[in-house]
């Protein structure tokens, strides 16, 4: 598996157009400012692309399994061993600030509301004592 330094431009570019499936299958014509009706030739391409979004989450997965699942047998090739806990940090330490981030917009623009602050509060404060 490449380093990081390393990566394979073809697999990137495969994994953005597998986002980019994603986001035309979950939006409408309507969701484009100034877009004309999506009719004749244009709707055709629109409709096409739309419909084959579903494919865009299985590509992204499969290529995200494929990248991902390719550091543990760099790691073992490089240094003959695998440190589990070092990987799963290292993923986590990567993830992570992405995930708050989307929490905290999502907060901030009220689309949260199925998050309950008293009860995630109550649990961190039982983390913390136990």
């Amino acid at each position: 598996m490449p380093s990081p330094s390393h990566r394979i431009q073809s697999l990137a570019i495969l994994r953005g157009i597998a986002i980019l499936l994603v986001i035309v299958h979950h939006a409408g014509p309507e969701v484009i400012p100034n877009q004309p009706e999506a009719t004749g030739l244009a709707g055709f391409v629109f409709w096409s692309i739309k419909n084959l979004g579903w494919s865009g989450v299985d590509l992204f997965f499969v290529l995200s399994g494929f990248l991902i699942g390719g550091l543990p047998f760099s790691e073992i090739e490089k240094t003959g061993s695998l440190h589990c806990a070092r990987f799963w940090l290292r993923r986590r330490f990567k993830i992570w600030p992405s995930y708050v981030a989307l929490l905290f917009v999502l907060a901030w623009i009220d689309e949260a509301r199925w998050i309950d602050l008293e009860h995630l509060a109550q649990g961190i404060r039982d983390l913390a004592v136990h």
